[in-house]
């Protein structure tokens, strides 16, 4: 009778684990697209994850897991340097921010299975695929009702930047150019991602964001790379490499918008050097670079605080010196005297390093590699664990990363995608 009882138990559970993945890939779908349906189908795993069995099992999995533990040291720098903190609402509801991804990974890593891991990129993808269409869709002034557009921009149907959405592109570019290359496609599948590869290649060069640009190229070279390694046709690679390089020769040359924005880089560059005067999104960020780093001069050992660090950053560009600091007066934006509302210098590595000091940075780059060293599951989640990192390690640069609830969610769980789970560890 016993043992019926655990044999139908046993049961249960495997049809509960076979639909947690199911709904893994509508969770995967829905993640770059449909962010309140997201919160829906993801509130679904969690109930049925209660009722997949093994939890202690899993959790004690989930507490060995390098990955997470790095992200258990991150959440945890935050929260000891608060204490002292003179902005504690701020680093509070930051801090909140990151317990909607952080507590995510372990749900990722016990429940998917592995013969599920290539279906749920997939849904992925065909998401991404599907917002260039909508993209494109808006480039027409062609809007739908049933649509819920949350985008910024002419043609951003669902991120909030032209800069987090071309983050996403370039990712998923690499991804199918390493698929057009080295898998063995139907002709079907081989149209469908020559054609999302082409398309979405344009659509970079349309999007508003110079970050975009460099995010594609390193792509491109990262998946190149990988392939030589892996002795693919050197052929296919030269007449690749070719192609790109006379792509982005005929852009400069023959597209006044491309041209435009490279130009306008190293305009903002000079003007900001030689005239102290910051203008546009590169001066502003070489503002905050600039005057952030001599905030870090002034405590360099242990920083200054969890969220403290932009209220000194802007008393540096206040012009009180004998020649005021010139910048456009959107440079800082302030909800009231005492608080601003930007809570991050565009540089997640000065952020860390104003913030923490030295050992901030060391926090930060232990994740990233705990990442790099994990364990891949097969060669082209291997690379996509490498796009991943590569991408944001060079976004991270420009742009804040960690405060983007949306945006870390699918790094991290696309990072679970390509590492050993719980599932296939036991088997």
């Amino acid at each position: 009778m016993l043992q019926k009882f655990i044999t139908l138990q046993q049961s249960q559970q495997k049809r509960i684990n076979l639909l947690l993945n199911y709904l893994f890939i509508v969770y995967a779908f829905t993640l770059p697209m449909a962010f309140d349906t997201e919160k829906i189908i993801f509130k679904l795993i969690i109930i049925l994850y209660l009722f997949s069995g093994n939890l202690k099992e899993k959790l004690l999995f989930s507490l060995k897991n390098r990955i997470f533990q790095a992200m258990l040291l991150f959440i945890s720098l935050y929260t000891i340097w608060i204490f002292g903190s003179e902005h504690k609402d701020l680093a509070i509801e930051k801090i909140k921010i990151f317990t909607h991804y952080i507590f995510l990974f372990p749900i990722y890593i016990t429940s998917i299975r592995e013969d599920f891991k290539e279906k749920i990129l997939n849904g992925f993808l065909f998401a991404i695929f599907t917002s260039e269409i909508i993209s494109y869709t808006m480039l027409f002034n062609m809007k739908f009702s049933f649509i819920h557009y949350t985008g910024f921009g002419a043609n951003v149907p669902f991120f909030y930047t032209y800069s987090q959405y071309v983050l996403l592109l370039s990712l998923s570019l690499g991804l199918v150019l390493y698929k057009i290359l080295s898998q063995q496609l139907t002709k079907i599948s081989y149209v469908l991602y020559s054609v999302f590869f082409i398309v979405s290649t344009i659509n970079i060069f349309i999007l508003d964001s110079k970050l975009g640009y460099g995010l594609y190229l390193l792509s491109i070279l990262t998946v190149l790379l990988y392939l030589a390694r892996l002795n693919i046709s050197k052929t296919k690679i030269i007449i690749l490499s070719i192609t790109i390089i006379i792509s982005y020769i005929v852009a400069f040359n023959f597209s006044h918008t491309f041209s435009g924005r490279i130009h306008k880089i190293l305009s903002d560059i000079n003007i900001a050097y030689k005239e102290h005067i910051f203008k546009g999104s590169t001066g502003k960020r070489l503002a905050w670079n600039m005057y952030g780093f001599k905030v870090y001069l002034q405590h360099p050992l242990f920083g200054v605080g969890t969220f403290d660090h932009i209220d000194l950053v802007v008393k540096e560009l206040e012009p009180i010196q004998p020649k005021p600091v010139k910048y456009e007066t959107d440079l800082l934006i302030f909800n009231n005297k005492t608080m601003p509302v930007m809570t991050t210098l565009h540089n997640e590595y000065l952020d860390h390093l104003i913030q923490f000091g030295p050992f901030g940075l060391f926090v930060l780059f232990y994740l990233f590699y705990t990442i790099y060293k994990a364990p891949a599951t097969s060669p082209s989640f291997k690379l996509l664990k490498y796009l991943l990192l590569i991408n944001i390690i060079l976004y991270s640069f420009v742009n804040y990363f960690f405060v983007l609830t949306q945006l870390a969610k699918i790094f991290f769980f696309l990072i679970a995608l390509t590492i050993p789970t719980f599932k296939a560890k036991e088997s």
